[in-house]
């Protein structure tokens, strides 16, 4: 266990998540920025997804590094961060919004594991996701690689 520690890895913990949209196979969850559990549940999701989302430079203070940057913004309100999460609980893809005062928030990026697009099975409860959140009308190219585009 204190290897898996020291790489990063934190147990998840529901408490630091909101459900957005349940569907069958699983639930989009988001992030709250209120939860003291936030930053180890960010380390996780990079843990498990392989991506930079909850890298820390340290992982045991959970500071610095990528992490640091998207738990600050998380933290002040400028972006949410979701995860599209299987009745298990594991991660598929990973979601991340900028969130522009008085507008729809925007999408930055939708990755999949180790940065990849999401696999296709997610895609439709992605769409219905954000079409729930109601992003801005801009796509994002993360989006058209996996054959999302607004349109309004």
């Amino acid at each position: 266990m204190q290897s898996r520690v020291e790489r990063g890895w934190r147990q998840s913990d529901d408490r630091a998540l909101r459900t957005v949209l349940e569907f069958p196979g699983g639930r989009l969850v988001e992030f709250d920025k209120e939860s003291p559990f936030l930053r180890a549940e960010m380390a996780y999701e990079s843990y498990v997804m392989r991506h930079c989302v909850g890298q820390f430079a340290d992982r045991r203070a959970l500071t610095g590094g990528y992490g640091e940057r998207y738990a600050e913004a998380v933290e002040q309100g400028k972006m949410r961060l979701l995860s599209l999460r299987d009745k298990q609980g594991q991660p598929h893809a990973t979601i991340s919004l900028e969130v522009i005062s008085g507008k729809p928030p925007r999408v930055e990026q939708v990755k999949g594991k180790q940065n990849r697009p999401p696999v296709d099975r997610y895609v439709d409860a992605i769409i219905h996701g954000l079409n729930k959140i109601g992003t801005n009308l801009e796509t994002p190219e993360d989006c058209l690689i996996i054959g999302i585009a607004r349109m309004d």
